[in-house]
């Protein structure tokens, strides 16, 4: 008989990035491996996708209210009462769906979800996505976030708690005591992406292209990405166009700041966006900061020429002319010089497209991190 295991994973309904897209890989891979997967969540945007790829869901709860701190620490009272019906909730799920491994991946559920898991005896296991760098902070200080407290305390219950990166490690780790037995529950696990086999369909006569493909916010170098392109393009004679894929808050402000360069190309979200990507010469994600990006991952499957800010854990993906290139973050000049070596340089691309998807096949498949690293903390009991 096949364990059930509830991928558990919630967030502002504007939002829909690697982590959202990681929970479908991650359903396919388990499936893959005789597993039945249920994605638990409140995002429509999430739940249609998981839906598009015949993966099982259930609607869960959310709530948007996620910041507490200042004088809405007073209303901590409704939120502790919020957190007993949500356990109620996750208790009857539990029970009705026959789970027996319960992956959590968001806040508030962090809390709920790993209580029920706990008074069920099911295995619990967290996966961070960037979020307990934030939640932490300041949580050995009296009276300072006391939901940061209690999703540390909850962390007491789970088996396992999965952290993606070195880098996201030594974030979390410094914001407790050194001494806490929360250490020997985390387990440094890397992202991973599922292998896809794409054909690149760009004819010779097509344009180089730029490619950026994420949420259209102002923390991903989109503005930066844009200026440098602009910059490059009035000091080359060979046809380049810059293609951007996604959606966002920042729309409007990026497509003003492109005018009137009919090089520069929005395509809003796109279903099919590793296929686009595919398509280009270069991927480009500059980004401010990062946690271990999937869009990163998807690159490196696809064996692209990479370019992408010096951040975070983004230098444990790409190693700076060997497999992609690093620039500092917001640094115009520093990304035009990168996009002008790749532009001029083929032997460049053909290198660094090699190495990154050799760098992908020996540490980022999806389906082998799963077998011998995943699967080993579901049966851990």
């Amino acid at each position: 008989m096949q364990k059930v295991v509830l991928l558990i994973r919630n967030a502002a309904q504007s939002d829909f990035g690697g982590a959202e897209t990681y929970q479908i890989s991650l359903a396919k891979t388990l499936e893959k491996l005789h597993y039945q997967p249920i994605i638990v969540s409140r995002s429509v945007k999430l739940i249609n996708y998981a839906k598009d790829n015949s993966i099982q869901t259930i609607r869960g709860w959310w709530w948007s209210q996620q910041k507490w701190n200042g004088a809405r620490t007073l209303l901590i009272p409704f939120y502790i009462a919020w957190q007993i019906a949500l356990t109620l909730w996750y208790v009857k799920l539990i029970i009705n769906t026959k789970a027996s491994i319960l992956h959590i991946q968001s806040k508030d559920d962090f809390i709920a979800a790993s209580i029920a898991g706990r008074i069920l005896q099911k295995v619990v296991v967290w996966t961070d996505h960037m979020d307990l760098r934030y939640i932490f902070q300041n949580i050995t200080k009296p009276l300072r976030n006391p939901i940061g407290k209690m999703v540390f305390y909850a962390g007491k219950l789970t088996d396992h708690i999965i952290i993606i990166s070195n880098n996201e490690y030594a974030l979390i780790t410094s914001q407790f005591k050194k001494n806490s037995n929360l250490l020997g529950r985390l387990v440094i696990v890397n992202n991973g992406v599922i292998d896809h086999k794409i054909e690149k369909a760009k004819q010779s006569e097509q344009p180089f292209i730029f490619c950026l493909a994420s949420r259209i916010v102002k923390n991903k170098g989109i503005g930066e990405s844009i200026d440098a392109f602009l910059r490059l393009k009035q000091k080359v004679n060979t046809p380049i166009e810059l293609h951007i894929y996604g959606d966002g808050a920042d729309m409007a402000l990026f497509k003003n700041r492109a005018k009137p360069n009919k090089a520069i190309k929005f395509f809003g979200h796109q279903e099919n966006v590793i296929e686009q990507v595919a398509k280009s010469d270069v991927y480009m994600l500059p980004s401010y900061q990062e946690g271990f990006s999937i869009a990163l991952l998807e690159a490196t499957m696809l064996g692209k020429a990479i370019i992408t800010s010096d951040i975070d854990s983004n230098s444990e993906i790409i190693q700076n002319n060997q497999n992609g290139l690093l620039v500092r973050a917001q640094d115009v000049d520093e990304l035009e010089h990168a996009m002008y070596r790749l532009l001029s340089n083929p032997e460049l691309i053909l290198k660094l497209e090699k190495n990154a998807r050799n760098s992908y096949k020996h540490n980022f498949n999806l389906e082998r991190i799963a077998q011998t690293k995943i699967l080993p903390l579901y049966e851990s009991r």
